[in-house]
C-alpha cells in the first residue's frame, strides 16, 4: 500500500511546524491534501501517517490488516516502563 501524500516542504520545516503548532499544521495538511496524510519530520526517520478524522480512522481499523504495517521499532514509544 503506497503512503498518502505528504507536503512538499522540507522535513526540517515540517518538524518545526509540527513542534510549534501541531494542531493548526495538522488541520492545514488535512484541508490541502486529504484526511489522511504523511509527514516526514526528520530525514533519518521513516515517514509518519496521520489520520485526521474518526470516521476515516474507523475505516482503516476495519480493513484487512494485511494491507497495514506498523513496524515494531516505531511502537517502542508507546511502551510503559
Amino acid at each position: 500500500m503506497p503512503l498518502p501524500k505528504e507536503p512538499k516542504t522540507p522535513a526540517t520545516l515540517q518538524m518545526l511546524r509540527w513542534v510549534f503548532g501541531p494542531m493548526p499544521y495538522m488541520e492545514e495538511c488535512a484541508k490541502t491534501d486529504s484526511h489522511v496524510f504523511t509527514l516526514k519530520l526528520q530525514n533519518n526517520l521513516l515517514p509518519l501517517v496521520f489520520i485526521h478524522t474518526p470516521e476515516v480512522m474507523q475505516h482503516f481499523l476495519s480493513k484487512d490488516t494485511k494491507e497495514l504495517r506498523a513496524p515494531g521499532e516505531l511502537n517502542n514509544i508507546f511502551e510503559i516502563y
